[in-house]
């Protein structure tokens, strides 16, 4: 009776022969325990996916997760405690034997609630049923061994399955999640600071510069300095001033304003966003995988063979059919596999937090690609330097350079980092001042520097040269932007920067379409020149331009309703919207936090060539788990053959069943101990000396 016990536990979790292609000769390797220790034991515990699950995961997720793992483990240690007790009874004292049962009753406990919430409630017959069918035919056959080995097998499958539940998790974005829960407000001519919910319409926000705004509102005096990529997702930071609209969430980079608000709350445009998000159909967390369906459909007849079996060939047949059947064995070995390519892609450092994506991507014909962020980086990079006076270009950018030394804004980084690829001889700046949604002025080498906007220029009098005004003018059709740089009250020059496309975007763009994408998109709430461009640059066969966050989502649900699968590929909160509708959604790690909550999958190192990577894994997946499923599929098929054909009894009823976990859980494994380093053998690392 233990043999099969012993069969199937080290089958299960030990690696078997290993191949290599070395000298164009095969070297075989068996590392049983290599495999185990390496592979099998962190099968569910794998050191990536845990550490990249955790560092998304709020410390409330965190602790209900083990709490519910705790309760998993404590089921499987009594299936566990009861087996060993009911063959201690079988193999030293029958009376040990007892001591399973109320091991047994608990366990049966939760395969009786789970048959009686199918049928009753839900007028469904599920595999517990037959689970629980079987349990009491060998209870009343005195078989406690083989009842609390059915223990076993129902246990660690609730353990696997439910693991790869809590793996493939999907959170609802809370878009205030990093903001802070006080702002301050001016309240009888002094500074008073409330909680965010407190605040009305009626009062005066004041938002300094490094504070998160907490309303939507107008700018009563004040001039700022905003990054408002979690709305737009355009890097450029915005100019604000008196009279114009800011909203929540977005950042104050530097200066400091007075707000009246207009909108609080949960009326906020960001706070409608979010609500947009939780309220949406979340369709793909409840998807089930392929294996249930098709097994379901095959309870029934099973259990009617069964019991039209038992007046016949007696109650030893009834259970060798009923036992026959696959669910809870193949439900084992496609979660094993399941678990296994979530491993497999968090080596790659893809971490993919929908389970159903694998088989959710060989469908996929349409990607749909967000603009900035994504396609292009939110440092821009300096294109062109319009030089207007005697001045050589590498002096311009020594001086914008160092007058844009302390500022954190990506036209800034841009500048220092134009600079640096230059190798020009870093300046010093002093006595700074900084004129909010203007440009800075330094001094350096005893000169006045002067570095800002078309609108600094302007107010400073100074006469834009005709070259500069045809410059500025291109670029803004474009989507560039442009700073002006003056040295000593003379207009020496203006640098424009462009986005900077990710080098591997157009190669990423070619490999999709030999991995099977038909046609790809670019969304975005820039313009349309600049869009058109990227496009062309790319690639890329369609384009949409000046698209509000809410406008993704239905051009995705059109794209869905013409009978496309379609992958949407974001990073903010502007985005969130569409990577709910579509079919899966994709974020790299930079992204906005709300993006990374919304997103099934995420490219941690924040490439996007890791998209080719994970359709590779996504095919593999599939086509291992097909055969997974025929070689689980075939021994119970004999096994209930064996009834009527050669009168099975129940050692074979319980051991040739699971021979096809044995075979369909060893090949899920293949893929891990296919990319196991092969260990040289000691003749080759040694050479002889006699």
């Amino acid at each position: 009776m233990l043999f099969e016990l012993a069969l199937t536990s080290s089958g299960l979790l030990a690696g078997i022969a290993v191949y290599r292609i070395k000298n164009n000769q095969t070297v075989f390797r068996i590392r049983i325990w290599h495999t185990l220790k390496h592979h099998i034991v962190t099968l569910f515990s794998s050191s990536d996916r845990t550490q990249q699950l955790l560092a998304l995961s709020s410390e409330k997720e965190q602790s209900a997760r083990r709490q519910f793992e705790k309760t998993l483990n404590q089921k499987v240690y009594i299936a566990f405690f009861s087996t060993g007790m009911a063959a201690a009874g079988t193999l030293i004292s029958a009376p040990l034997s007892l001591l399973s049962l109320p091991g047994i009753v608990y366990i049966n406990k939760d395969i009786f609630n789970s048959a009686y919430q199918s049928v009753i409630k839900r007028r469904k017959a599920n595999v517990d049923l037959l689970t629980f069918i079987c349990n009491l035919l060998l209870l009343a056959g005195g078989h406690l061994f083989w009842c609390s080995f059915a223990g076993i097998v129902f246990s660690v499958n609730r353990k696997i399955l439910n693991t790869v539940r809590a793996n493939t998790r999907s959170n609802l974005v809370d878009v205030f999640r990093q903001q802070s829960q006080t702002a301050w407000i001016q309240q009888n001519g002094i500074e008073t600071e409330v909680l965010v919910s407190e605040l009305t319409t009626d009062c005066i926000v004041i938002v300094a510069a490094g504070e998160v705004i907490p309303v939507d509102g107008h700018i009563l005096h004040g001039n700022a300095m905003i990054d408002q990529r979690i709305l737009t997702g355009e890097s450029q930071p915005a100019e604000k001033v008196a009279g114009d609209d800011v909203f929540a969430a977005t950042l104050v980079l530097s200066g400091k304003i007075h707000i009246r608000p207009v909108r609080v709350a949960e009326q906020t445009t960001v706070a409608q966003i979010g609500a947009l998000l939780n309220d949406a159909p979340d369709h793909k967390t409840q998807q089930q995988m392929q294996v249930e369906t098709f097994s379901d459909q095959t309870i029934i007849p099973t259990l009617t063979a069964g019991l039209a079996t038992l007046p016949v060939l007696g109650p030893t047949a009834a259970l060798v059919v009923i036992q026959s059947h696959f669910e809870h064995r193949m439900t084992i070995v496609s979660s094993i596999g399941l678990l296994n390519y979530l491993n497999l892609a968090s080596q790659q450092g893809i971490l993919v937090k929908d389970g159903g994506i694998f088989e959710q991507l060989q469908k996929t014909d349409t990607i749909v690609f967000d603009k900035t962020g994504t396609l292009t980086r939110e440092i821009p990079e300096v294109c062109h330097i319009h030089l207007c006076a005697d001045y050589t270009e590498e002096t311009v950018l020594a001086y914008a350079a160092a007058a844009e030394g302390k500022q954190n804004h990506p036209i800034a980084q841009a500048i220092r980092q134009a600079a640096a690829q230059r190798q020009l001889e870093p300046l010093h700046a002093d006595q700074a001042e900084y004129q909010i949604g203007l440009g800075l002025s330094v001094t350096i080498r005893e000169q006045r520097v002067e570095l800002g906007s078309l609108r600094f220029i302007q107010d400073a009098t100074l006469s834009l040269p005709a070259s500069l005004q045809a410059a500025y003018a291109a670029s803004s059709e474009i989507g560039n932007s442009m700073v002006f740089l003056v040295i000593a009250g003379e207009l020496v020059a203006s640098i424009e920067l462009q986005p900077e496309i990710r080098p591997e975007a157009r190669t990423v763009i070619a490999n999709l379409r030999q991995q099977g994408i038909q046609q790809t998109y670019i969304m975005s709430g820039d313009q349309a020149a600049p869009t058109e461009k990227l496009a062309q640059t790319l690639g890329i066969d369609h384009h949409f331009s000046e698209v509000l966050p809410e406008q993704k989502a239905e051009l995705i649900a059109q794209l869905q309703q013409e009978g496309h699968t379609v992958c949407f590929v974001g990073d903010g909160i502007n985005d969130c919207i569409a990577m709910k509708q579509a079919d899966t959604s994709i974020s790299l790690r930079d992204a906005s936090s709300a993006a990374t909550d919304t997103a099934q999958v995420i490219l941690l190192h924040n490439s996007l060539s890791q998209l080719c990577d994970l359709f590779s894994i996504s095919a593999d997946y599939v086509s291992n788990t097909r055969l997974s499923y025929v070689l689980v599929a075939l021994p119970s098929l004999i096994s209930a053959g064996g009834a009527f054909l050669w009168s099975f009894g129940l050692l074979q009823a319980m051991l040739i069943p699971q021979m096809g976990l044995i075979l369909g859980g060893l090949y899920t494994l293949y893929p891990l101990i296919r990319d196991m380093p092969v260990e040289p053998r000691p003749s080759e690392n040694h050479t002889g000396s006699g």
